[in-house]
């Protein structure tokens, strides 16, 4: 019957007093379900029996040989190298209970590695060998960032077990923990999660995660070594293989401790991730004892050392820890997602901090410069934690402040839009720079504003009197356009200076004016001062100056815009008109969106009806074409995605009415500077009545041939030019030339002179002779021409 840890411990007086010799709670202790205990780290190895056959002397293991492990020469620190020597021991970096870690030179491949060796006392225990062969054939097995790279297992000349790895220039993350900021050991517990997450992924648990088994190499590596607790899950015992369970008590979760082979998973490991982070928030590891002992007890009723440190974290720290795997986080994601969300919401936080010191310096300092950083960081804020209820009223306070500042400087308009934007735009305040606005506006003079705007306006302006249309003022740009000189139409109405190529748009125009005071970019037609119609935009306002209303006008000349747009106009209606007469069909297709559109004569050609929402994809034109045609041009289609050649490709399209259509379906791959194809643009064209004409034709061809060779005579059927369509096969006999060649290369030639047109109508006798490519030197003889049903056709025979 298999017993805990704890109880294994308990019911043996030699292990409790072994255990008095290490530390209290930082320890990594392992037992085998049978009941073995060992300690892997710094104090003797403590096991109760082998579990394989112990062999003496100082030559090879044959156990080890039967792995089929490479032998391997290394030298020991301070010996001296030689040829063969395949790895050269510098100095030592760390030492375990099972092994040393040296770093070393590899000279095969001229580089640093870290070698770590089987300790003599354990190199001849099949337990201790088999535990480290374990160790490095499950890190060798992880292709991960932070998993440390495996280089090769072996063992020495004198049997010594090791492997070499990746050598880390670096430190330990438990030596340096308390000097990192919350926000880097977090992206270092990310990380660890991430090779966790991996190693889960390959069904295999750690089960010994803690900051002294995470390396942090001097360029930003974050790798997690020490494997040799690694268990592949679900945990299943048969026979004789019996799995150890075990982890460092001031971490373990309470299955490992208790012994709960049942429960042991991946949660297991997260409840490892969970210690970390606690000791990461508080300072010291969940579980402690005054005796090791103690700790591995307290680990098995989860008795977690109290803090007085609160907050996000350690909440997210005890849920990885609870005692029900099952109330803990289910998966690595779901862990790593908290922190995220904790990471996201602290720079929320960080920002508000900042933002209450800006706004607070605001208040000391003049301008708005504080505030609009202030407010700007608090949009950060929210933008990351939009629920941040600090960041929400201490940006509605900052604003108000904000409104404060602007009203004392006589920026109404911003201090108004503070307020509104805060939802105080009803307020007293509110009320008391509308007011002192609306002062303000009373005591500013009309015809300042009016040079402003002269003096900058980049178009043509003019200022007439509201009442009676007479002109006030106007800007050189105006002057200009128009071809006027100031003192001629200063005092002059408007309307005489018959600008207007339509009268009845400047009545539209003014009846605009007269019921809303204003209009905007009213389109018309003006004559300029060299006799030339223009294109304007025109906008009015009148404005109130000195107890007058005056009407200032805006001219912009858009003709050149015009132009531009109805040759565009044109060039689009042009193009719509050859497609619809080439019954041509355009589309395009963005491959990196999927987005596929179409024009309204590829509509009209498919028979389908356009979608408001989208045009058809690739898929819904595909189902439309004949099953024989579709895997053409499907391939088709690939290739030039692949190769981004173009490609032609005929086939037939079915209509919603079920009749098929031929069409030839054209398609120009565009490339990117990549070369990577991005775009294809395309055409189908309806060419049915084409085909069909062409069959028909092919078929009275044919037709004309049978017909001609049933009458055993030597005819020709001659084209309206002399080409010949059909021979019979007693007249290409006669040529020694087949009727198929003559149909598709001969020509009847007729008498110098006389041309097929010339022919009259009705039965005849010409000169004429054969040509071929074959026959170029035939001779001239009489042929009777004789008509046929069609206009285009006669027959011709020769007279013998």
């Amino acid at each position: 019957m298999n017993r805990t840890l704890l109880e294994t411990i308990m019911s043996d007086p030699q292990i409790q007093a072994d255990l008095e010799l290490l530390d209290s709670d930082r320890q990594t202790v392992t037992v085998n379900l049978n009941g073995q205990l060992s300690t892997p780290f710094p104090a003797a190895t403590l096991q109760l029996k082998p579990s394989l056959p112990v062999e003496g002397g100082s030559s090879p293991s044959p156990w080890l040989k039967e792995r089929r492990l490479p032998e391997r020469k290394v030298t020991s620190p301070g010996e001296r190298s030689h040829d063969v020597t395949d790895y050269r021991l510098i100095g030592e970096l760390g030492a375990g209970g099972t092994a040393v870690v040296y770093q070393a030179h590899q000279r095969a491949v001229d580089r640093e590695v870290a070698v770590k060796v089987l300790r003599d006392e354990l190199n001849r225990d099949p337990l201790a060998q088999a535990r480290f062969l374990s160790e490095a054939r499950t890190i060798g097995s992880l292709d991960h960032p932070n998993v440390i790279a495996l280089h090769e297992l072996a063992f020495g000349e004198k049997g010594q077990l090791f492997y070499s790895m990746k050598r880390i220039d670096g430190t330990t993350w438990a030596e340096v923990m308390s000097e990192r900021t919350v926000k880097e050991n977090l992206a270092i517990l990310i990380r660890v999660a991430d090779a966790i997450r991996y190693a889960h992924s390959r069904r295999l648990l750690h089960r010994d995660i803690k900051p002294e088994n995470v390396m942090l190499g001097r360029f930003g590596e974050v790798l997690l070594a020490d494997w040799g607790l690694a268990l592949s899950y679900p945990v299943v015992t048969e026979n004789d293989q019996t799995p150890s369970i075990g982890g460092t008590p001031a971490y373990m979760a309470p299955e490992l401790a208790a012994g709960v082979l049942e429960s042991i998973g991946p949660t297991t490991d997260i409840y490892l991730l969970g210690a970390v982070l606690f000791q990461m928030v508080t300072g010291f590891p969940p579980h402690h004892g005054s005796t090791l002992i103690e700790c591995i007890q307290a680990a098995a009723d989860n008795k977690i050392r109290p803090t007085r440190v609160t907050g996000a974290l350690l909440d997210i720290a005890l849920k990885a820890m609870q005692t029900n795997p099952e109330d803990r986080f289910q998966t690595v994601e779901e862990f790593q997602d908290a922190l995220r969300l904790y990471d996201k919401r602290q720079e929320s936080v960080r920002l508000v901090e900042r933002a209450m010191q800006h706004s607070s310096d605001a208040e000391k300092a003049s301008g708005y410069e504080k505030y609009a950083i202030a407010l700007n960081l608090l949009g950060e804020a929210l933008e990351v934690w939009p629920e941040n209820t600090k960041a929400i009223q201490l940006q509605k306070n900052t604003q108000i402040e904000f409104s404060r500042r602007a009203l004392s400087l006589g920026d109404y308009d911003l201090a108004l839009d503070m307020l509104v934007t805060a939802g105080e735009g009803e307020s007293e305040l509110a009320a008391r720079v509308r007011r002192r606005r609306s002062k303000r506006k009373h005591q500013v003079k009309r015809e300042a504003r009016l040079q402003a705007l002269f003096s900058h306006a980049p178009d043509p302006v003019v200022i007439t009197r509201a009442d009676d249309g007479r002109v006030v003022e106007a800007n050189e740009m105006f002057l200009s356009l128009f071809g006027f000189e100031l003192e001629n139409i200063v005092d002059v109405n408007i309307a005489d200076l018959n600008l207007w190529v339509l009268p009845q748009r400047r009545c539209d125009y003014q009846q605009q004016i007269k019921s809303r005071k204003r209009v905007e970019n009213f389109e018309a037609q003006l004559y300029s001062g060299q006799a030339r119609v223009i294109d304007a935009l025109i906008s009015s306002r009148i404005v109130e100056s000195d107890n007058q209303s005056l009407l200032v006008t805006n001219v912009r000349d858009i003709t050149l815009r015009k132009r531009a747009e109805n040759e565009l106009r044109r060039s689009r209606q042009r193009l719509r008109e050859f497609t619809r007469l080439a019954r041509l069909g355009t589309w395009e297709y963005d491959v990196r969106a999927e987005v596929v559109h179409w024009n309204s004569q590829l509509y009209a050609i498919t028979g389908m009806q356009p979608n408001d929402q989208e045009d058809p994809d690739v898929n819904a034109f595909m189902k439309s074409i004949h099953p024989e045609d579709r895997p053409r041009l499907k391939a088709s289609m690939d290739n030039a995605l692949k190769t981004g050649e173009p490609y032609q490709v005929q086939a037939r399209h079915q209509i919603p009415n079920g009749e098929y259509r031929t069409v030839i379906a054209r398609g120009q791959p565009i490339r990117d500077l990549m070369g990577d194809v991005v775009e294809i643009y395309g055409t189908i064209q309806d060419i049915s009545e084409q085909q069909a004409e062409l069959e028909r034709v092919q078929a009275q061809t044919a037709a004309m041939q049978q017909l001609i060779d049933w009458s055993g005579e030597a005819l020709l059927a001659i084209g309206d030019k002399g080409q010949i369509l059909a021979a019979s096969s007693s007249m290409a006999a006669s040529l020694e030339v087949s009727a198929a060649q003559l149909r598709c290369q001969g020509q009847l030639v007729w008498q110098p002179g006389l041309e097929a047109g010339d022919l009259p109508a009705g039965t005849q006798e010409v000169l004429a002779k054969v040509e071929h490519p074959s026959k170029p030197d035939s001779n001239w003889q009489t042929f009777q021409i004789m008509p046929t049903g069609c206009d285009s056709v006669r027959i011709a025979k020769p007279v013998v």
